[in-house]
């Protein structure tokens, strides 16, 4: 066994509950909090403690349909989200007693993360009882098990344990003769040209400088195993892909991150199964690299560190600015473009940092971050103009234990179709609704992973236009004039009709064209003769990449000309 340092954050679950008291009952409701801006409470789902010490631990959300997945220290919950206002626990699922408990969902796949070596009791599952048929009792996990569980969760009532994959040093040296890298978190990667499912692993100690590739067979589940090691010149405490056209991602971790790219460069090197690094970025007062999160155009992405492994009071008025700031940089140059600072310091009894995030998808080019950030609660922070970034709405929660430094808060929040849905460690699931005009035609997704962004959300731009009209009264007659507008889309290749007004007031069309990539057109004046034309710009619809602009139809003043 080669010796490995363990993340700081899983103190959690060996030394922080000893020092940390935990939360009694009669937890102030997500009501009770202080706001700011356009966000407001709406449903919860609680739930009510269980006997463990980790039994009230909640971690990662994942998003399918109208449901919520919710992992935790010891299983995870399923919840339905049909009505945000009121959702309903459909099971939680208990039999599972270790690890963070982070998740991913594919279909009716659920993938639960294991980040600390099994004890000789741990359990995940059921099996039937060989000493009374017909029975089940937990299944056993092996001892040092690392890794990641699947579940069937085709009927949410009763999941079922279908296959797991061993990340731990024994099984790893044994079979592929390198460590292991167990599992902390992990990112759900589709290969949407064949089909195929992989896993992007982060790591559950220091000691892996890069992710553990996993191959998962849907339709053939137990053959899903280990495929390859990636390097990125540092552990993966997070990974974010970006797949579509932008096929990058961000390994977060350690003194900084990583950025890497799935799609073959010039030499051809680079693809799903193959991510290819690009560059790795140390940062300055930074040890624990936490998270990252795309815009959804993929030119940018938000980094965020871990000061104190999110169970210490680090936002406090006194401790550096840095513990509670977001940066933001250029995907492409990796160069810094931003900060944002939380401007509303936590107490000596709140554990805080800006902890997992994910942007809003906007159509209209605002980029509006949303975060859980353990005690500090809920925040949407406005990336529009990186070097400008600044607070829009939070719901900052009071603390969990005025009279103790306790752990709680919020450990994620994610925008999902339409509302922000927040893991509250100790609590449950609550719900917010987000009252800004930008996010009226937010996109709308079937899932969400929030690790991973399959797609890109551009803008819907509705542009108006200028058009004028001129005559050259020399042979040959020409009308001419020039489409001008303040998107470039909407002025080459432009239909541009003239018209001629009749003494009854209805109009003759005398010609057309499209103008050239500057805007021009010109128009032979061949019928018509003498009188008052005008000229049209038609309406246009164009779309660029992942942008779409509606070029909206404009006419000219009425003019009178000689033949």
């Amino acid at each position: 066994m080669k010796h490995r340092t363990r993340w700081l954050v899983l103190c959690i679950a060996l030394l922080t509950i000893a020092s940390l008291s935990l939360p009694t009952a009669g937890i102030a409701e997500h009501q009770n909090r202080e706001y700011f801006g356009a966000i407001a409470p709406e449903g919860e789902s609680p739930f009510a403690s269980g006997p463990g010490p980790f039994d009230n631990i909640h971690s990662d959300l994942a998003f399918w349909g109208d449901t919520a997945y919710q992992g935790n220290f010891n299983g995870f919950r399923i919840i339905d989200l049909s009505d945000p206002a009121q959702p309903e626990q459909i099971i939680r699922y208990d039999n599972c007693t270790g690890g963070q408990g982070d998740v991913m969902i594919w279909e009716d796949l659920l993938i639960r993360t294991w980040d600390s070596p099994a004890g000789t009791t741990a359990t995940c599952g059921e099996m039937d009882d060989p000493e009374n048929p017909g029975t089940e009792i937990p299944r056993p996990v092996p001892a040092g098990f690392e890794g990641l569980h699947f579940f069937d969760v085709s009927d949410p009532t009763d999941p079922e344990l279908v296959h797991e994959v061993n990340l731990s040093d024994a099984r790893m040296e044994a079979d592929f003769n390198r460590n292991g890298c167990g599992s902390h978190t992990a990112t759900l990667v589709p290969d949407q040209d064949t089909g195929r499912l992989y896993i992007y692993n982060g790591a559950s100690n220091g000691g892996c400088p890069g992710t553990e590739i996993i191959e998962v067979f849907p339709n053939n589940i137990t053959a899903s195993d280990f495929m390859r090691f990636e390097d990125f010149g540092r552990s993966c405490h997070d990974i974010a892909v970006f797949l579509g056209e932008i096929k990058r991602g961000v390994c977060a971790g350690g003194n900084g991150f990583t950025v890497f790219r799935m799609d073959p460069n010039r030499n051809g090197h680079g693809s799903i199964e193959n991510p290819h690094f690009m560059e790795t970025v140390p940062l300055e007062d930074v040890s624990i690299g936490h998270t990252a999160t795309f815009t959804w155009d993929g030119s940018r992405f938000v980094f965020g560190h871990e000061p104190g492994g999110g169970t210490s009071a680090a936002c406090e008025d006194q401790d550096p600015d840095r513990n509670r700031t977001f940066f933001m940089f250029d995907t492409d140059s990796a160069k810094q473009i931003g900060t944002w600072t939380m401007d509303n310091p936590q107490s000596s009894v709140e554990n805080c940092t800006l902890h997992n995030i994910n942007f809003i998808p906007t159509r209209d080019g605002s980029d509006l971050l949303v975060s859980g950030n353990y005690q500090a609660g809920t925040w949407v922070t406005d990336w529009t103009d990186p070097a400008n970034a600044f607070t829009i709405a939070y719901a900052d929660m009071p603390p969990v234990n005025p009279a103790a430094l306790t752990l709680g808060g919020a450990w994620s929040t994610y925008w999902y179709n339409g509302y922000m849905y927040e893991t509250e460690i100790t609590r449950g699931l609550n719900v917010f609704s987000f009252n800004d005009p930008r996010v009226d035609d937010a996109a709308v997704f079937d899932f969400l992973n929030p690790q991973t962004q399959m797609q890109s959300i551009g803008q819907d731009v509705v542009a108006t236009s200028r058009i004028n009209i001129t005559h050259k009264g020399k042979n040959p007659h020409q009308f001419k004039g020039r489409v001008k507008s303040s998107e470039d889309a909407c002025v080459a290749q432009r239909n541009v009709a003239i018209f001629k007004l009749r003494a009854n007031g209805t109009s003759r069309n005398v010609g057309a064209t499209t103008t050239n990539n500057n805007g021009v057109y010109k128009v032979p004046h061949n019928v018509g003769g003498a009188g008052e034309y005008y000229a049209v710009a038609r309406r246009q619809v164009v779309v660029e990449g992942i942008n779409t602009t509606d070029c909206l139809r404009k006419q000219s003043v009425t003019k009178r000309f000689a033949k």
